[in-house]
């Protein structure tokens, strides 16, 4: 669905009718914030119909890391602002990344537990009070998974609590 935004609305669609008849909410999108655009954005809500969407899922891993050089989540502010003003945002998929060796990787999301802390903590800290259409955080995965997959976990692994952990239980706890 990268290169079919139509195709993408539509499954939104199909998942919104299955919501609709067992009582759940639909999330649209759950975009990660690489190559999203306007037009994309346009074609996504062409083929999910009416009603359009109101709760939206984004992944902010872009913002994240280049947050030394544009710590004022360009890419989130951008989603933000092409959407209704009353329609909610969910940060799904959150953390800072480990390792992830997939095709297309471009080098920066295999780093050191500390640097993936500083994603999470920097994402925990900025993006909720960004708008206040940001009502959810969620964090991807608890446990990492070992080599080759992904880890993005608060738990290494092997089972040894990381840094992130202790960042995430900070935020949850207000502090």
């Amino acid at each position: 669905t990268r290169t079919d935004p139509v195709a993408a609305g539509r499954m939104y669609a199909v998942v919104r009718a299955l919501c609709a008849a067992r009582g759940c909410q639909a999330v649209a999108g759950d975009f990660a914030d690489r190559g999203m655009t306007r037009a994309y954005l346009a074609g996504y809500l062409r083929g999910a119909g009416s009603p359009a969407p109101r709760v939206w899922g984004w992944h902010a891993y872009e913002d994240a890391w280049d947050r030394a050089r544009d710590p004022t989540l360009p890419r989130l502010r951008a989603f933000l602002a092409a959407l209704p003003a009353d329609d909610e945002v969910w940060l799904t998929e959150q953390g800072g990344i480990v390792r992830r060796r997939q095709p297309g990787d471009d080098g920066r999301i295999t780093q050191t537990p500390a640097a993936a802390n500083a994603d999470l903590a920097f994402l925990l800290a900025r993006a909720p009070r960004l708008d206040s259409r940001i009502t959810r955080f969620d964090v991807y995965q608890f446990r990492g998974e070992p080599p080759p997959r992904w880890d993005s976990g608060l738990i290494a692994p092997d089972g040894r609590t990381r840094v992130a952990y202790a960042t995430f239980r900070r935020a949850v706890a207000g502090g």
